[in-house]
């Protein structure tokens, strides 16, 4: 409670809450921490996921507000995993998708070898798209409830995101591919 309560008083979640709302402040950290089932990761990704939202944060926290929670803490840290890839891919059709599908398994593979510097990571993508520096920072950015981006590389921000990501069940067809593939486009 306190963590969700400081960031929508305090905090960067402030302008999620409209004026007329704030008195349903409680009531609305209340639903979000039964959402969470005790998860403080998913808490967490969905600050970070109102946080840095295009379209306005009341609008993200709406969204999240208007979905049933999953019985299984699994499929509820899948389905907001979901949101984010969706929010980084963005309204264009395809071709963020597959840039968003790209990093995330390019992350996946190097996991357990080393962290991928941005630098080596965007030399990766540049075969298989013709994403722009620029793009590729908004994706990023965009993918920060998830990963960790700072001068030390870009990594998944927790364990589970690599489970979702390596897991076609989890992640969806559109999202997942085989390590002999990633393995493949590594070595290009």
């Amino acid at each position: 409670h306190a963590y969700l309560m400081h960031h929508f008083t305090e905090g960067h979640l402030k302008s999620a809450i409209l004026s007329s709302e704030f008195s349903q402040l409680p009531s609305i950290v209340e639903r979000l921490v039964k959402k969470s089932q005790g998860l403080f990761i998913w808490v967490d990704v969905i600050v970070k996921y109102i946080n840095q939202s295009r379209s306005g944060k009341s609008s993200r926290l709406q969204e999240i507000l208007s979905t049933d929670a999953h019985p299984d803490q699994e499929e509820e840290l899948n389905s907001t995993y979901q949101l984010v890839v969706k929010a980084a891919a963005g309204p264009k059709p395809d071709s963020d998708t597959t840039v968003v599908r790209l990093i995330l398994n390019l992350i996946l593979a190097a996991s357990e070898i080393e962290i991928l510097s941005q630098d080596t990571l965007y030399a990766m993508l540049q075969p298989s798209t013709h994403i722009t520096q620029r793009e590729f920072q908004d994706v990023l950015g965009y993918l920060s409830p998830i990963l960790i981006v700072d001068a030390g590389g870009v990594r998944a921000f927790h364990t589970s995101v690599l489970d979702f990501i390596s897991s076609a069940k989890r992640c969806g067809e559109e999202l997942y591919m085989g390590l002999g593939e990633i393995h493949c486009l590594m070595a290009k």
